[in-house]
């Protein structure tokens, strides 16, 4: 084999190298911005949850206030119509002891 063809060869195996070594880095770059992505989503989406999660907490809180204040004015309803059913109850009796007072 002649010197010519020889660095001919080098050459050519050379200027393979080069090429795959280019491709490499840039799959290597694109790799690194793909996993950079990914992280990124993958965060968005744990905030997304974490907000919904919160959402739907105070949503649940909100209602049983709600249920809780409506028990209690119930609650409050009864009582007033206890004490006035007792007090029509009370006035009525004194008003039969009168009357037999009267008679």
């Amino acid at each position: 084999m002649d010197r010519l063809s020889r660095q001919t060869l080098f050459k050519a195996a050379h200027t393979r190298q080069k090429k795959k070594k280019k491709e490499k880095n840039k799959n290597k770059k694109k790799n690194k911005e793909n996993t950079k992505k990914n992280k990124e989503s993958k965060k968005e989406k744990k905030k997304k949850k974490k907000k919904k999660k919160k959402k739907k907490k105070k949503k649940k809180k909100k209602e049983e206030e709600e249920e809780e204040e409506e028990e209690e004015k119930k609650d409050d309803e009864k009582k007033k119509n206890n004490r006035r059913s007792q007090s029509r109850s009370r006035e009525a009796e004194s008003g039969k002891q009168r009357f037999k007072e009267k008679v």
